[in-house]
């Protein structure tokens, strides 16, 4: 890319206050985060981090959004959306492994994206 990934510029103490980051534990270990942004009808995932060894132990690298806690709050949403880098290939693989399909490709903020969503079931 040639630049910090657009996430890694975001402003997370806004997004805290926000209400839009979740924090995804298990036990007492952070497992990762998700930012929402929920919007009229769907619900766009601008940041997925996942402590990588931790999420393949527990069997849900591919499949976070399958998890409880995120769930509850996509719950009333009927789509989710989210995007990666058009040069993260592993990213779009993973996505569409768990039902996310490519909406369009463009750019964004200086980015060549790749947008993706889902439905949801209400």
């Amino acid at each position: 890319m040639g630049k910090p990934p657009g996430p890694m510029l975001d402003d997370y103490a806004a997004r805290v206050l926000e209400g839009a980051v979740w924090v995804i534990e298990e036990g007492s270990v952070i497992a990762g985060i998700i930012v929402l942004l929920p919007a009229t009808d769907l619900i766009c995932s601008s940041t997925i981090s996942l402590s990588l060894p931790l999420a393949r132990a527990q069997g849900w690298a591919g499949g976070y959004s399958h998890s409880r806690r995120p769930r509850q709050c996509v719950r009333g949403y009927c789509e989710i959306r989210l995007y990666t880098h058009q040069t993260m290939v592993e990213n779009q693989r993973l996505y569409a492994s768990i039902g996310y399909k490519e909406t369009v490709r463009g750019t964004e903020a200086g980015y060549d994206r790749v947008f993706m969503g889902k439905q949801l079931r209400r």
